[in-house]
């Protein structure tokens, strides 16, 4: 019986221990991580926006006003940033690689398909002449544009002027290209016996390089 006795209270004395160390747990305050505590009040990281900034109200600085080139009497605003190369002819550095717009109002007068034909055809000539310079492996195959500015005087089509537009491929030898071409298109003359006197007609042409 006394060992039974000392065994009831080893037990008791047991469960009162548990109850003590449990009721001190719970009237602890629960203590938070610092990384919790960082996670919850530290900054916030900055976020990109779309505009390029750190924060979608960031201004942005605005970039230098387009530069105006003229072409054929033809003002051309380049929206596509520096350095780019200009038409060959146009006399100006930077301006985008197009031509003037040729402007035709509807119920203007038009030359006739068999004029501008042989225009077309006397002009090829020029430009293959004026490329014969150029190494066969570099020009063979490149392209170019032009826009020629025509006139019709004492009944004969004259060209007046001319603006080149040669490929990339072209580029070294533009300038020199451009200027003969120009030279030798001055020099043409086509009969138009039934046409009247006109000035500042515009015609585009384009070609492949043999």
């Amino acid at each position: 019986m006394k060992w039974l006795a000392f065994g009831a209270a080893a037990v008791a004395l047991a469960i009162a221990l548990v109850w003590w160390l449990s009721r001190d747990d719970a009237a602890a305050p629960k203590a938070t991580s610092t990384t919790e505590a960082s996670t919850a009040t530290g900054p916030r990281a900055p976020v990109a926006s779309p505009s390029g900034g750190d924060d979608p109200g960031s201004a942005r600085t605005p970039g230098s006003a387009a530069p105006t080139y003229n072409a054929s009497n033809v003002d051309i605003r380049d929206h596509r940033g520096s350095g780019s190369p200009s038409p060959a002819g146009s006399g100006s550095a930077g301006p985008p690689p197009v031509l003037p717009p040729n402007i035709h109002p509807p119920g203007s007068r038009e030359l006739p398909l068999a004029l501008t034909s042989t225009l077309s055809t006397r002009m090829r000539s020029v430009v293959y002449g004026c490329a014969k310079d150029i190494p066969p492996d570099v020009r063979r195959g490149a392209k170019l544009e032009s826009q020629v500015t025509l006139a019709v005087r004492e009944h004969n089509l004259v060209v007046v002027g001319s603006t080149v537009v040669p490929g990339s491929a072209l580029a070294a030898a533009a300038p020199a290209f451009a200027a003969c071409v120009e030279q030798q298109a001055s020099a043409l003359a086509i009969a138009a016996p039934d046409e009247d006197s006109l000035e500042d007609y515009t015609y585009n042409l384009s070609y492949t390089l043999p």
